[in-house]
């Protein structure tokens, strides 16, 4: 009875459905994060190619993303969140039933884009249902239980792939993105309604507006880099294992190895913030990951990458939850929609940029070069956040 009421009670909290949501969803697609350079390797396609497709895929979304404003002020986010996981499904059945490469593409630019106005909802309607006072704790909190997702999903879709084939894998996935749609529509969720003087269709004047406020531009670079870095991770360091001749399931357990530690840093966030104070944490990690990452480039074995990479996880897990931290604290509720999908291309741009750039690197030099280049993106990380506000609540 005690048990009943208590899950009552935090379920009858908004705040708590959408983080149950954003865990559901958080399986649902990191399963599929295995997918993309394994299956286009599978189907022929060369590393450099597979880089380019990606890249011109997330260039995509990226403009989507500018032209998403329209669409905060104008609908309905949460009926977007519907329409996204509903798209998801459909695509996902197809695949199962016709599992080709350039159905997959299809499907990753659709998946791509419509994840760009899901994301950009979501993180919304999360801020403005969230209490100020508990932004940091339960956005620490949404990341850790996230990455629980983004931990087990990989190790799964690994294990599908290595023991059935890439149709399973899309069937798990699928599985998870219909559970998704089913607690969305069985959800009561009220919505803030916000009084707009103007819509912002302005896509020009709402970029300029973003990058006349230096706060935002520290809070755009935060998501950059972290995708930038990400792009090492889950793109370009999976097609190392298999160039080192190890089994498809290492791809998975790599993947899923640097979520791991993800939940327990950022599910005790709150206190790292306050002990040392948010700037001292992003140095530090950006000085960890320079380090390791200039290691690599003198001393390269693909086990000890892997293990090293594993570590990084531990510091990435301040920067990531921290990016969007940073961009709430610097704006006005009332310019969210017009201010977050600009912030949101920050994300597109740094896996946009990684993926094209180490593309280039692997036409021109030996794929230690790529760890050469990270190290020094991560120096001038450094820099840049020198010049951040702090702050520990």
């Amino acid at each position: 009875m005690l048990e009943n009421s208590y899950l009552k009670s935090y379920f009858n909290e908004s705040s708590n459905e959408l983080i149950l949501i954003k865990v559901l969803l958080s399986f649902g697609t990191s399963i599929l994060l295995v997918a993309p350079a394994l299956f286009l390797k599978e189907s022929g396609l060369s590393d450099s190619f597979i880089g380019f497709i990606l890249g011109i895929i997330g260039l995509v979304s990226l403009l989507f993303s500018l032209f998403s404003t329209v669409i905060l002020e104008q609908v309905d986010k949460y009926r977007v969140i519907l329409i996204s996981i509903f798209t998801y499904s459909l695509f996902l059945l197809l695949l199962i039933f016709y599992p080709k490469w350039y159905v997959f593409i299809i499907f990753f630019l659709v998946f791509n884009v419509f994840n760009v106005i899901q994301n950009n909802s979501f993180s919304i309607i999360f801020k403005d249902t969230v209490k100020k006072s508990e932004l940091v704790q339960k956005e620490s909190l949404m990341y850790s239980l996230r990455n629980v997702g983004w931990f087990i999903g990989p190790l799964l879709g690994g294990l599908l792939i290595e023991s059935y084939g890439f149709v399973e894998l899309f069937s798990l996935s699928f599985l998870f993105y219909l559970l998704v749609l089913f607690i969305c529509l069985s959800s009561k969720i009220e919505l803030k309604k916000k009084k707009y003087k103007t819509i912002d269709s302005n896509i020009i004047k709402n970029i300029i507006y973003y990058f006349n406020k230096k706060e935002l531009i520290k809070s755009y670079y935060l998501g950059f880099i972290c995708n930038f870095w990400y792009a090492l991770i889950f793109i370009y360091f999976p097609l190392f294992i298999v160039n080192a001749n190890l089994s498809k399931f290492w791809v998975g357990f790599f993947i899923a190895s640097t979520q791991f530690p993800l939940i327990f840093v950022e599910f005790k966030l709150n206190w790292f913030i306050k002990k040392f104070g948010a700037k001292k944490l992003l140095i530090t990690a950006f000085l960890y990951l320079s380090i390791i990452t200039l290691y690599l480039f003198f001393y390269f074995d693909i086990i000890v990458a892997m293990f090293l990479l594993f570590t990084s996880a531990f510091f990435i897990a301040f920067i990531e939850p921290l990016r969007e931290i940073y961009f709430f604290k610097n704006v006005r509720e009332i310019e969210e929609e017009k201010t977050f999908p600009v912030f949101s291309t920050s994300a597109n741009i740094g896996s946009i940029i990684g993926k094209l750039f180490f593309s280039l690197i692997l036409l021109i030099f030996v794929q230690e070069y790529v760890f050469l280049f990270m190290s020094l993106f991560m120096l001038i990380s450094i820099y840049i956040v020198f010049s951040f506000k702090d702050f520990r609540k």
